[in-house]
């Protein structure tokens, strides 16, 4: 998880500043390592903080209701104002994706 932390910090790792140079099993240069055996790798994951999601999942579902609401009460048509609370959470949920794409 540090590596992972480190990619938004840099400042994490300033007291290994050569880590990957100073390992030789993370040298391919050096010529110890070998690619016909398995060697070690990072695995870097991205953090999710489950509140912010669970608010932001909450804030879309009350906007999209509100707009459904809103246009069901408005035209007096059912109907319409389920397809457009099911059409904005679709259209939410994408942009959802394309801020957390971006943003990482």
């Amino acid at each position: 998880m540090t590596y992972t932390r480190a990619l938004r910090n840099p400042s994490i790792l300033e007291t290994a500043p050569n880590f990957v140079s100073n390992r030789a099993d993370y040298n391919l240069a050096a010529g110890l390592m070998s690619l016909s055996e398995p060697f070690p790798v990072l695995l870097i994951i991205r953090e999710i903080d489950g509140i912010k999601l669970l608010m932001v999942f909450l804030g879309m579902s009350a906007v999209s209701i509100g707009i459904g609401c809103a246009v069901g009460f408005s035209t007096h048509n059912t109907d319409l104002g389920v397809g457009i609370a099911s059409g904005m959470i679709g259209l939410l949920a994408i942009l959802q994706f394309i801020c957390m794409c971006i943003s990482s």
